[in-house]
């Protein structure tokens, strides 16, 4: 049987950075709501990977602001051509509902 082309060893929070802001700071911040960026890095012989999505919500209603980083650990099981592909794409799918379940208790609380 073969093995799939990225398998998932789990998961870790990075950092969290939660703020409650003056009615008047909320415009003077930088951060731009719903941007997420994604890192990954792999080990020499491709057979291990890290992806680490940041995500960024701004609140402008309720004068809040939350960074979130979380990372995923893969086993690759392809060739290292088509490594980054499978990883972004499926490591992020992987991971979202990870972020989204986190999220949504960090910012409910």
């Amino acid at each position: 049987m073969d093995k799939p082309v990225i398998e998932f060893k789990g998961y870790r929070i990075e950092n969290i950075d939660f703020k409650h802001l003056d009615s008047e700071k909320i415009n003077e911040i930088e951060l731009e709501n719903g941007n997420v960026s994604v890192w990954a890095a792999f080990t020499d012989d491709y057979k291990e990977a890290k992806l680490r999505l940041t995500f960024t919500v701004v609140d402008d209603n309720l004068y809040r602001t939350l960074v979130f980083e979380i990372s995923g650990y893969f086993d690759i099981n392809c060739g290292k051509e088509e490594a980054d592909t499978y990883l972004i794409q499926n490591g992020t799918a992987i991971l979202y509902p990870y972020a989204r379940s986190i999220i949504s208790m960090i910012t409910s609380l």
